[in-house]
């Protein structure tokens, strides 16, 4: 690639413009970058449902942006299949989504040509059986990387980037699942009315840190399928070595039910610079200890820590209510819904109000606030910008040359 490009998701329904501002410590009122670099810029393409697409364009620097809509009909568009993310980057220059142009999910990786647009750079396919079982995967090096295809969600494979062919190399870890929970079975006998325990991983997690690869383990019923139905208040990872892709063990934090939110490509997790990764559990789970499957709010969100020597950190917790002191009311309970690492500091978007499981969807008032929190101290500073909609499906903050951009509608 002749030109240093970066890639910037910013999602604009029919005919709602996306407010971008940059924040930094000192100044938080909305600035533009002085560039003369290519961008590339993504949009929803007409309605959301029933099948939406991406057009991509080529857009060089606006200095008028601020004051007035541009049309983007002036600038040529090539459209791509929504996979609701479109925001994998990988060292400024290769860019990641889940689903080809056609709309088969899978791994796509694309490139830019010189004119600015979006170049297919290969395609790995995934069988996708169901939306609750999505395409999750990551990268360790240009030529490393990982994922899991849900049909045995059991097996990591690997693949190579930079050629994007797959990789005989493969981690099988059902007999370690197992053997974590061996007597699940009889521990959750006529507890699950005519469910049964259902066991799964990497459905919520595969992330690779600090030589590491490590994959949620999910012990939940059938019922569910694996989405929200944690038989356990607990959450687990599966640490693989990533030099000799052999499984070491699992690893555990209790209090937390699952993390994230499995059908949507938002990770929900942001990695700092030194390899620690922060977590966003929204606590939300159909399965109680007393009331059996029924789907609630268990607890506020929860923002949590694994440490930089892959362990987590029991001592780093956050919920909303830490931060502003104001308390979840009734069944409703307060979230995080995206989080981001941005001059050592974590910015997370937090709503203002409770929030009944899975209504993020549904909301149309501004209700999330965006707030910069010092990992060290766990102090909390409000950004002074307008409250927004929550867009958990992709999140809400785009680093664009070492500035940080949030999404406000």
């Amino acid at each position: 690639m002749k030109t240093k490009t970066y890639f910037s998701v910013i999602a604009i329904l029919a005919c709602i413009v996306l407010c971008c501002f940059s924040c930094n410590d000192d100044d938080d009122k909305p600035t533009l970058p002085v560039s003369n670099e290519n961008y590339i810029l993504v949009t929803n393409n007409g309605q959301i449902a029933p099948n939406p697409t991406m057009a991509n364009m080529r857009v060089t620097y606006l200095p008028d942006i601020e004051q007035a809509m541009f049309d983007c009909s002036n600038y040529p568009t090539v459209e791509y299949a929504n996979t609701s993310g479109f925001r994998r980057v990988y060292k400024d220059k290769w860019l990641f989504v889940t689903a080809n142009k056609k709309g088969d999910r899978g791994i796509q990786k694309y490139t830019t040509d010189n004119n600015g647009k979006l170049k297919d750079a290969g395609f790995i396919p995934f069988p996708f059986p169901s939306h609750l079982l999505p395409v999750r995967f990551c990268i360790a090096n240009d030529n490393k990387g990982y994922y899991i295809t849900q049909l045995n969600p059991f097996i990591v494979h690997t693949f190579d980037p930079s050629t994007m062919l797959k990789l005989d190399e493969k981690i099988d870890l059902e007999q370690a699942v197992i053997a974590f929970k061996p007597n699940i079975e009889t521990e959750f006998k006529d507890k699950l009315g005519a469910e049964k325990p259902f066991l799964i991983a990497g459905q919520e997690t595969i992330l690779y840190s600090n030589g590491k690869i490590f994959v949620n383990v999910h012990y939940g019923h059938t019922k569910g399928k694996g989405v929200h139905d944690s038989l356990y208040d607990e959450f687990y990872l599966a640490v693989i070595d990533a030099k000799t892709n052999q499984f070491e063990k699992i690893i555990s934090l209790s209090g937390i039910y699952n993390q994230g939110l499995p059908p949507l490509e938002n990770p929900f997790y942001t990695k700092t610079s030194d390899g620690s990764v922060y977590f966003i559990s929204l606590q939300w789970n159909n399965y109680d200890p007393i009331e059996g499957i029924k789907l609630k709010a268990m607890d506020e969100s929860q923002l949590f820590k694994l440490g930089a020597n892959g362990e987590f950190d029991p001592t780093w917790r956050l919920k909303p209510s830490d931060i502003d002191g104001k308390q979840s009311q009734g069944d409703k309970r307060r979230v995080f819904e995206s989080v981001i690492t941005f001059e050592n500091d974590l910015y997370v978007s937090v709503s203002r109000s409770g929030i009944k499981p899975y209504a993020l969807g549904n909301i149309k008032n501004t209700d999330f606030e965006i707030y910069r929190i010092n990992t060290e101290t766990k102090k909390a500073i409000k950004i002074d910008i307008p409250i927004s909609t929550p867009n958990a499906p992709s999140g809400s903050f785009y680093k664009i040359d070492n500035e940080l951009f949030i999404r406000v509608v």
